[in-house]
């Protein structure tokens, strides 16, 4: 389920005393939107309070750049070409003596989403393939394919286009990160909402001008993934709560559409667990009041609950930075530092 997709060229720049040295390695999550990415770094934080010697797992760095890339028009053949160039030019470099393990996410609008029978996975493929090769990609499709909620003849089918995904973690990987796979937004959140957050949500959604998505949880991780529509005003123009609530009223429609189907499916209703919101949107104030409101049930916005946590002058960061922002980089982060073994919880 991890790895989506893999560099076809490397660089390691492991040598017997970096495997070692603890210390020298890092997690990486990188969140690549449409017009923007965000960067999150998991690794040892030494406390000087307790010891000289002790160490903890915290979040260490964060960073952030634009895309030259203009959501509101059609995009271009060249869209992919833009973003692996600079995502080579513009990513945080890596230190010789480091190691750097890292999971990536692609923008939304490259990521298909469907429900399928497990019988007809095949077909969703050849349909896939049919509709990549028939866009700006030009490219057969890559699916990930895991269990439904319920689990037992469903999938949930993750497709984008095969040639652009290889193509973004080439550019990665060229700047010297271990690239270990590209994770679909809400597995990720999903994933490492309890180890970040100390909740277990029965959703997550992210919410960004250019679009969002939900995820609902099953006993597996992440059982169903849907795009969400954008926020109908440019995205020149400033947002205020009440000019968005319509939009928010036609999400929540969405993610109650998708619980009546996971419902059928799996035969469950969750009506405790809280939903997390995250995403830039997410931290306007009020959208949370407003969410839980209107589908009747707790909903917090997602915040990093480790002790240890980049200072606010970090470079290369947006001013209206929060956590709820950076929440899909930290996740891949999280998943990254999971798939190497180590499940520990973050320190705090």
């Amino acid at each position: 389920m991890l790895t989506q997709t893999t560099p076809s060229s490397y660089r390691s720049r492991r040598s017997w005393l970096q495997r070692l040295s603890p210390s020298s390695t890092n997690y990486v999550g990188i969140d690549i939107g449409v017009d923007y990415v965000k960067v999150a770094t998991l690794g040892e934080k030494r406390d000087s309070v307790r010891s000289s010697r002790s160490s903890e797992i915290g979040w260490l760095s964060r960073a952030e750049f634009p895309l030259p890339i203009d959501p509101s028009v059609p995009p271009s053949p060249e869209w992919v070409d833009i973003v692996a160039d600079v995502l080579e030019q513009r990513l945080p470099r890596c230190v010789d003596d480091e190691f750097n393990f890292a999971v990536l996410s692609l923008p939304a609008t490259w990521i298909h989403y469907q429900t399928t029978p497990k019988a007809e996975l095949g077909a969703t493929k050849s349909q896939c393939d049919e509709m990549f090769g028939a866009s700006i990609f030009q490219s057969d499709a890559h699916l990930s394919a895991w269990p439904a909620v319920g689990g037992k003849d469903h999938l949930v089918v993750a497709a984008t286009a095969d040639s652009a995904a290889r193509q973004i973690a080439d550019a990665v990987a060229n700047t010297g990160y271990d690239v270990q796979g590209i994770l679909p937004h809400g597995v990720a959140l999903l994933m490492a909402a309890p180890a970040l957050t100390s909740l277990t949500p029965w959703a997550v959604l992210l919410l960004e001008r250019t679009g969002g998505m939900v995820a609902m949880r099953n006993e597996l991780g992440c059982g169903m993934c849907r795009n969400l529509p954008a926020c109908p005003i440019a995205s020149d123009e400033p947002l205020f709560l009440d000019e968005i609530e319509p939009w928010l009223a036609n999400i929540a429609s969405e993610v109650e559409a998708t619980q009546r189907y996971t419902s059928r499916l799996s035969g469950e209703q969750d009506k405790d667990s809280p939903i997390l919101v995250c995403g830039r949107t997410a931290q306007m104030a009020g959208v949370d009041v407003a969410l839980a409101t209107v589908l009747g049930r707790p909903v917090a916005t997602w915040r990093y609950g480790g002790r240890h946590r980049p200072s606010q002058s970090a470079p290369l960061l947006d001013p209206q930075h929060s956590d709820a922002s950076m929440a899909v980089a930290i996740s891949l982060a999280c998943c990254s530092l999971q798939g190497k073994g180590q499940t520990g919880r973050p320190s705090g």
